[in-house]
């Protein structure tokens, strides 16, 4: 879906604040693409190419759940892969880039990665010392910094 739409319907009838006030109590939350972007607190999303087939990817503001950049079909649409290493240059901090068949679980800044094929990964960038970093997630669970 079109993150950028929804994160500005949500923020003016104030579903942000309801969200946040179920995540505050430990209600699970959930979600592909967009419904997963939305949690992070930004998302690599496609929203301009809903109005321009042509549009580059674009960060967008999510409700920042999880303090790090989200980027699903990470495998399927390849020319995210070289976007998301742009935008990670311009903006610094960490990415989770997850295949499609993959998903992240977090609960209480511990995560897992749950895939539904063998051969599917999730992945962590970043760029340290002007070098980009493509780290598979192995192993498929550890700490993660939640706000």
């Amino acid at each position: 879906g079109d993150t950028l739409k929804m994160m500005r319907i949500w923020r003016r009838l104030g579903v942000d604040k309801i969200l946040e006030k179920a995540y505050k109590k430990g209600i699970v939350m959930s979600g592909l693409s967009a419904g997963s972007i939305c949690w992070f607190k930004y998302g690599h999303s496609d929203s301009l190419k809903f109005k321009d087939k042509k549009a580059d990817y674009i960060r967008v503001r999510g409700l920042g759940f999880i303090n790090a950049l989200h980027c699903p079909h990470y495998d399927v649409e390849k020319s995210r892969q070289k976007s998301l290493k742009d935008i990670m240059k311009k903006s610094g901090g960490a990415a989770i880039a997850l295949e499609n068949c993959s998903a992240i679980e977090i609960i209480d800044n511990q995560y897992r990665i749950i895939t539904s094929k063998r051969k599917v990964n999730a992945y962590r960038v970043y760029w340290r010392n002007k070098k980009y970093v493509k780290e598979k997630n192995q192993p498929k669970q550890g700490i993660f910094t939640t706000r």
